[in-house]
């Protein structure tokens, strides 16, 4: 069981060092690519969601207290997400919406992984002791 404790322990920290990671994000350059201030940062971004989540869906499916609590606002998100993605579906030009291009990097993509990173945000600081969560927004703010 002490391990248990342990493994959840580390994913939490993991996924915390992946949110003051994403605040890193803007220095972000790929000089290799066409449009160099914007491509890099997108997908460094996005990838770094990805982890994040997954270190979040671990950690809810091993402990369900991780799971985010029922909110006005996390509905609110959710049903905006779900919208735009049916206007982005519905629209006249789908595919655009939904991927967008490399010059703007937008597109439902892009929201759906503002989603997936609310919601791992969400599970991940509305779980723990209050000074640990205290703790945690004074280092993010200090960073930002």
């Amino acid at each position: 069981m002490n391990t248990d404790k342990t493994i959840n322990t580390i994913l939490k920290y993991a996924a915390y060092i992946g949110l003051l990671g994403a605040l890193f994000v803007p220095i972000v350059v790929n000089y290799s690519s066409f449009f160099l201030y914007i491509t890099g940062k997108a997908f460094a971004f996005r990838i770094l969601i990805e982890v994040i989540f997954a270190l979040w869906l671990i950690l809810a499916l091993r402990d369900r207290s991780y799971f985010p609590k029922r909110s006005w606002i996390f509905a609110g998100v959710a049903i905006f997400t779900v919208i735009v993605g049916i206007a982005d579906i519905t629209g006249a030009e789908p595919l655009r919406s939904i991927w967008s291009n490399y010059e703007r990097m937008e597109g439902f993509i892009w929201i759906a992984h503002l989603f997936l990173f609310f919601v791992a945000a969400a599970g991940i600081l509305g779980q723990g002791e209050t000074s640990e969560k205290k703790k945690f927004w004074m280092l993010f703010g200090h960073v930002s």
